[in-house]
């Protein structure tokens, strides 16, 4: 069954100062599915590429262990679809159901679509 999904991104820019080992960039982002939301901020350190998600919303109540290696996956799908477009903020539109089916295994795949089908 499709899980078709809707992803805000608002770039915010550089929070702190660049000191040559760190430089931390913020995006608000903004995931819809099946009417449940997850609002949270990213943050990319320009030089390591280490990425971290602080949830402040989630309607679907994610397993943990499950919910940043899925965040990272959305962000990074996103993320790049507006970048060939010039777009620092935007939305992109696809379905997950494929991009969870290639990142995860079997059992883990099932409980995602199944719970974000499912929004609390």
């Amino acid at each position: 069954m499709p899980l078709p999904c809707h992803v805000i991104l608002e770039d915010v820019g550089l929070v702190g100062i660049d000191d040559g080992t760190t430089a931390l960039h913020l995006t608000k982002f903004l995931l819809t599915v099946s009417g449940g939301q997850v609002m949270a901020d990213v943050t990319v350190d320009a030089y390591s590429g280490d990425f971290a998600v602080r949830v402040h919303r989630d309607d679907f109540n994610l397993p943990v262990r499950l919910a940043q290696p899925l965040l990272e996956a959305v962000y990074w799908l996103s993320s790049t679809t507006m970048r060939q477009y010039s777009v620092p903020d935007g939305e992109a539109l696809f379905e997950m159901d494929g991009l969870i089916k290639d990142r995860f295994y079997g059992g883990d795949a099932q409980t995602l679509i199944h719970t974000l089908q499912n929004p609390h």
